[in-house]
């Protein structure tokens, strides 16, 4: 624990400042360690100290562009990630720390205009200093599971859920079983989460996509093979994500999650979100405006082998260059051609352009992307990925040629 507070003191001084500003980013990370650590330890006092559970990945890309890159040539990135996690028993909670470190800027710095933000999402470097080394306290949360007496049955009560600290939202919400873990599955950041709200910039992170909030959840039947989720979040919007700006005008988003199966891998989960956040700039002028929109993610087991993914949303509110998303995928485990531990997958999306985009001549109509992947398991913690993607009409502006991205995924996990 005291490592992780002297790697976080050490990393803020050399952030550029227009992402983490050193004062009140740094303090505020150290503050939330510090609390995780003081918890744990009151939680040792006079019992039997529970485990921390430490597992992780080292992952890395490399990738080579056709169409417009400039310049010409390969990007490679890599990325560590660490999580550790402690049951604080006497408190009945969890605490969740997540380290995140790595080099390399994303080739979608050299590529043209997009409207997917990002052709790598393992990507970790700033493009300004891409051979910078970073290291970064991604999250570190607590959360409170309370069984609610009087609801639910005696034997399956409902279950009310109070996260609180630094955390990824699409942690909670936005999620996809099959097609939320860029390390893993899809690389273009448009399959990774709601184009919406990532790529189109309202979920309001910082650089990173990580904000300070708080997240309130219900199950009324935990323990049922079928169940609906009802949970409402809070998360920094602006300068909040950095700690540096007010959090009286959050990001907020509220959803509704449905299960069927085991909770720890559902053959089905389907979510429907809302979200309003008073801070995204106005793609024209880009004064500080509010935008809202409603959104759809979902994955299908249609067989032990195969899963159907998809994601879909609607902006309400903001001018945005883009208004109107639809993705979806399929999935296939490598049981069938006698490699169980590998999978592959495909997805097709397309994120149209806005009215107000439209109106100021940058481009009309659809942004096609395309990827498919196939992940290899050489050895149990060892996952190679060969990947290929496919940009149609980049930004919706006809004249922009097709961008054609392949490249190789590697993974280590421990």
């Amino acid at each position: 624990m005291f490592t992780i507070i002297q790697v976080h003191s050490l990393i803020s001084p050399t952030m550029p400042t227009e992402r983490t500003p050193l004062s009140r980013a740094a303090l505020s990370g150290l503050l939330l360690v510090m609390l995780g650590c003081c918890l744990t330890a009151q939680a040792q006092d006079g019992e039997q100290p529970s485990l921390v559970l430490v597992r992780g990945g080292l992952t890395g890309v490399v990738q080579q562009a056709w169409g417009q890159a400039d310049p010409a040539g390969t990007d490679t990135t890599i990325r560590g990630d660490v999580d550790i996690e402690r049951s604080l028993v006497s408190l009945d909670a969890d605490w969740f720390t997540h380290i995140r470190f790595g080099r390399g800027a994303s080739l979608s710095n050299r590529l043209p205009n997009t409207f997917t933000s990002d052709v790598n999402s393992v990507a970790f470097g700033h493009h300004n200093a891409p051979d910078e080394f970073q290291v970064l306290l991604a999250q570190s949360w607590l959360k409170f599971d309370r069984p609610l007496n009087g609801l639910g049955s005696t034997d399956n009560p409902a279950m009310v859920s109070l996260t609180i600290g630094k955390m990824d939202p699409t942690v909670f919400f936005d999620t996809n079983f099959k097609s939320d873990e860029e390390s893993e599955y899809f690389l273009n950041n448009v399959f990774v989460h709601n184009p919406l709200l990532d790529s189109g910039g309202d979920v309001g992170a910082d650089f990173y996509g990580f904000s300070p909030g708080l997240r309130l959840a219900i199950t009324p039947n935990p323990a049922g093979e079928q169940r609906s989720t009802w949970s409402l979040g809070f998360f920094g919007s602006g300068n909040g994500p950095t700690f540096n700006g007010s959090r009286r005008r959050p990001f907020s988003i509220a959803q509704w999650q449905y299960e069927v199966g085991d909770s720890a891998s559902p053959q089905a989960r389907f979510e429907v979100y809302v979200w309003q956040n008073p801070s995204v700039p106005n793609m024209v002028t880009g004064v500080l405006e509010r935008h809202q929109g409603v959104g759809l993610s979902f994955h299908q087991a249609l067989s032990p082998n195969w899963t159907l993914i998809g994601r879909a949303g609607q902006t309400v509110k903001g001018t945005v260059r883009f208004d109107q998303v639809l993705t979806t995928g399929i999935q296939s485990a490598g049981a069938w051609w006698g490699r169980p531990k590998d999978h592959a997958g495909f997805s097709l999306g397309g994120l149209r352009a806005s009215a107000d985009y439209v109106s100021q001549g940058l481009g009309q109509g659809t942004e096609v992307n395309a990827e498919l992947y196939y992940a290899w398991h050489v050895l149990d913690s060892l996952q190679v990925s060969p990947h290929i993607q496919w940009v149609h009409r980049p930004a919706a502006q006809a004249a922009q040629p097709d961008i054609v991205v392949a490249g190789l995924r590697t993974k280590w996990s421990f």
